[in-house]
């Protein structure tokens, strides 16, 4: 019998959850000074009109990945059932969010050209995909501990 299945066992919150809590804060509010940050980037002359008219068409799947990302943290901080189900949806929400750029940079050549710019928007990339998939993976093999 494993002792997770001991009822009114309560556990104490493993290191592991303060971390993933801390690094989908950080993923939210990194989203967010990204948005901050893009009408001044938005006026150079390397950044393309369709570029913006892309990013911004994302706006409101962006900010449901930093609500998500944000009620998740909460969530395993408190080892809350729901944290669990918004950890879900946030890896989801990043892995939907990275395969767009995916796709969108693919078509646009934007991986062909070594500039500072194209390094950090496949290094956000590929953040948002590694990231999303491993919340889920890590998340859905820790579900016992939601279950009280």
């Amino acid at each position: 019998m494993d002792f997770l299945d001991e009822p009114n066992t309560r556990l104490e919150r493993p290191v592991e959850f303060s971390i993933l809590a801390a690094l989908l804060s950080l993923t939210a509010i990194s989203t967010v000074l990204f948005w901050a940050l893009l009408p001044p980037i938005g006026m150079s002359e390397q950044t393309s009109l369709s570029y913006l008219t892309w990013r911004r068409a994302f706006s409101l799947a962006e900010a449901w990945m930093v609500l998500t990302a944000i009620a998740a943290a909460i969530g395993l901080l408190w080892l809350k059932d729901w944290g669990l189900l918004f950890g879900c949806l946030a890896g989801s929400s990043l892995i939907f969010l990275g395969l767009a750029d995916v796709l969108f940079c693919l078509q646009q050549h934007v991986y062909e050209s070594l500039t500072a710019g194209s390094l950090i928007e496949a290094s956000i990339h590929l953040w948002f995909l590694v990231f999303g998939s491993f919340i889920i993976a890590y998340l859905w093999g820790k579900r016992k501990w939601f279950v009280f």
